[in-house]
């Protein structure tokens, strides 16, 4: 599941759900509409809990989408799950976002 706020230019996406490949089909298709939408999106990674290719190469296309229409999309919160895979895959780079695990206290939006 995923939440989706919208304010005046700005999309907020929280992921709720593993991003695996039995997910990232039908997330994929709200992810782009959320960003369709809007002037910049951020993405809140805290609730991943399990992450795989499909998962990375849901997040990579999207940042690419958003480097190619120069329209931001920012990667937030990012579970344990999610640094473990873009450290594996030696991404971090690419993302170009502040890697920032939440802290078991942080208020969720």
């Amino acid at each position: 599941m995923m939440e989706v706020h919208k304010d005046d230019e700005r999309s907020f996406c929280r992921i709720n759900e593993e991003m695996t490949i039995y997910q990232v089909a039908a997330m994929r298709d709200e992810l782009l509409g959320a960003y369709r939408d809007c002037i910049e999106l951020e993405v809140d990674l805290s609730q991943v809990d399990e992450i795989d290719s499909a998962g990375v190469q849901l997040l990579l296309a999207l940042k690419h989408t958003a480097i190619t229409q120069d329209k931001p999309v920012r990667y937030v919160s990012h579970s344990a799950s999610v640094v473990d895979i873009i450290q594996l895959f030696g991404i971090e780079q690419f993302f170009s976002d502040q890697i920032l695990m939440p802290s078991e206290n942080q208020e969720t939006r």
